[in-house]
């Protein structure tokens, strides 16, 4: 047994030589799984090994796969055999993939939702996947298949000298409440997407270091074990080592699928040859979103939103954003709308048929973490029920989930239950719960929900702020932030929006001189004492008070050390001189967002009511 390697050095694998016929090497694997490769796609050290070998006697000899033969490693299950032509290595030329233009091939944006086409579930029941194999295992995904009502779900444990790393995948059937089938591999991936069968899936390598999380394959779970289909490392390494990373991927309509690196290069490709069909590179690809369907793909970039359909591999709908990033983007289940979610920049809701904008509003919970429930109701961090219509912050969902997903008009969650060894219950049901909205409903009632809303006065207090010759000019800043979110500029408002700097506070800091360029620095330790100075601190927040009490509140430092500087002729601390009597500016406060809806709760809560999601339920 040695380990082989093709002439790109990309792949390997640990194998026996069983012939050389013609132009093609016949290998044999560990659990008799046959490869084959053509002798000039073999590394030079290889090729020499069976060059060498073919002058002398073979001592390489095939045997049959024992049938007892097992996984060496635990909590790994062993993989079936496959014959040699149904594993294939994907190699290709990049540059050849043809580019998918950005232009949408029609000006004006009329597209037609694609709604999830699930299965129907009648009844759900709880139900435990089988436990963790080791203590160190941990949950990495769930991927699901509406259409066959399965998921998929993923654990790994990371390797470690001679400790062997390995994958468990389990995969469930939401219909009837039960696990079909555990499966285990010796190696260490991530789930990616599972397809409309659920019998097959696309997995990552994942590994320790720049560029290990850079081999794709698909693996067949039609049976009671892995089959591998085929394997590529699809991006080229450019500069940075995580240019090779794959950091998303999807089954797509029209027999395709996709992948994103983690420079945001898009590829899509042919499910049923395995090459790509077309590429696609935005400026700063930002998310992607499949819609419901899967026939549509949300490419989302800092200047706009780019629609594919993947049926006709063209760009059909493009809509810009002046307002800046949207680093996440969504679908409703419905596939009526498309919804970005952003912690600077807040909601926004667009129509999927004609592009208009439905709601854009900043609410006092918001995140780039969420999930669309229906059409109406989002599902910040996991956690926090937004609704849109309202903008009321509703419940609050806590507990040890693992993922959060939604699947045939039910929301589901992976909970985490037991201590050692662990389980994941699988729990679905309808989110709002009756509780939550008879407690919305109540609310709507009261005018007051809101004690921050656009149209509200507010006032502005700088008196806190220690800098006294920038007052005047942050006030002003301020006051243009709240016109902003259309509110009224009131000194006796009962809300104030309140900013403080903080006198400062003195820290240590040791600095090292170097030869570098840059001869002090506290991230560099040469030989040598170095000297510690105090440096000034300002501490500083925003927050908007009503009536005595805090609904929001955003804090941050001012650290006048830098990291590094030139000192010349001078010590330490009199090159230090400049930096510690700099003060800090009103562009401080430049970057943060004012929230334009506060819940007259928000001091004691972040939302109308909390409940404890549990295996058994909702609490």
């Amino acid at each position: 047994m040695r380990t082989w390697k093709d002439a790109s050095g990309n792949f390997e694998l640990p194998a026996k030589f069983v012939k050389k016929d013609g132009d093609t090497v016949f290998l044999k694997g560990e659990s008799g799984q046959e490869f084959e490769i053509g002798i000039d796609k073999l590394s030079d050290r290889d090729q020499k090994f069976i060059a060498d070998g073919m002058a002398a006697e073979n001592p390489f000899k095939a045997s049959s796969p024992r049938s007892d033969s097992k996984s060496s490693s635990s909590g790994s299950s062993k993989l079936k055999p496959v014959k040699s032509e149904e594993l294939k290595f994907i190699d290709f030329n990049f540059d050849d993939v043809p580019k998918l233009s950005p232009e949408p091939v029609n000006a004006v944006w009329s597209l037609t939702p694609d709604p999830e086409q699930g299965t129907a579930i009648e009844r759900m029941r709880p139900f435990k996947t089988p436990p963790t194999r080791e203590f160190s295992e941990s949950f990495e995904t769930v991927c699901k298949s509406p259409e066959s009502g399965r998921i998929l779900i993923g654990y790994s444990k990371k390797g470690h000298g001679s400790v062997p790393a390995y994958t468990r995948l389990v995969l469930c059937d939401l219909v009837n409440s039960r696990v079909i089938q555990e499966f285990g591999n010796d190696e260490q991936y991530v789930p990616l997407a599972l397809d409309e069968t659920g019998t097959k899936c696309l997995v990552r390598s994942e590994a320790f270091g720049f560029g290990n999380n850079n081999r794709l394959e698909q693996w067949d779970i039609s049976s009671d074990s892995i089959t591998k289909n085929f394997i590529s490392n699809p991006y080229p390494k450019d500069g940075i080592g995580t240019s090779q990373d794959i950091e998303w991927a999807a089954y797509g309509a029209g027999e395709t699928f996709i992948t994103a690196s983690k420079k945001k290069k898009l590829l899509i490709w042919d499910r049923n040859t395995y090459r790509p069909l077309a590429q696609m590179e935005l400026d700063s690809n930002q998310g992607y979103a499949l819609s419901p369907g899967r026939r549509y793909l949300t490419v989302v970039g800092r200047t706009g939103i780019w629609v594919v359909d993947l049926v006709e591999k063209t760009t059909v709908a493009q809509l810009d954003l002046p307002n800046g990033s949207r680093s996440s983007v969504a679908f409703t289940p419905s596939g009526n709308q498309i919804v970005s979610s952003n912690s600077s920049s807040g909601v926004e809701a667009w129509d999927f048929m004609t592009g208009d904008s439905l709601t854009s509003f900043v609410p006092n919970q918001v995140s780039n973490q969420f999930i669309c429930l229906d059409d109406q109701y989002l599902l910040m961090r996991e956690e926090i029920l937004l609704d849109t219509n309202s903008r009321i912050s509703l419940w609050e969902y806590r507990g040890s989930k693992q993922a959060v997903f939604t699947m045939s008009g039910m929301t589901w969650m992976c909970i985490s239950d037991g201590i050692r060894p662990k389980y994941s219950v699988i729990y679905g049901g309808v989110l709002p719960h009756p509780e939550a909205l008879q407690t919305l409903e109540d609310a709507l009632k009261n005018d007051d929900v809101f004690a921050v809303k656009p149209g509200v006065p507010v006032s502005i207090d700088v008196s806190q702020v220690s800098v006294p010759e920038i007052r005047e000019e942050l006030s002003k800043e301020l006051e243009n932030k709240l016109l902003e979110r259309q509110f009224r500029i009131d000194p006796s408002a009962d809300v104030s929006l309140v900013a403080s700097i903080f006198p400062p506070r003195n820290v240590s800091v040791t600095y090292y001189k170097t030869n570098s360029r840059f001869p002090i620095s506290p991230f560099s330790r040469p030989s040598g004492k170095g000297e510690t100075v105090q440096m000034p601190v300002y501490d500083y927040e925003l927050k908007l008070v009503f009536e005595g009490r805090v609904l929001w509140i955003k804090k941050g430092a001012y650290n006048t050390a830098p990291s590094s500087t030139s000192v010349g002729d001078k010590s330490i601390a009199e090159a230090l001189r400049p930096y510690r009597e700099k003060k800090p500016s009103a562009d401080l406060f430049k970057r943060i967002v004012i929230p334009e809806y506060l819940q007259s709760n928000a001091d004691t809560a972040r939302s109308l009511g909390q409940s404890e999601v549990k295996a058994n339920g909702i609490h």
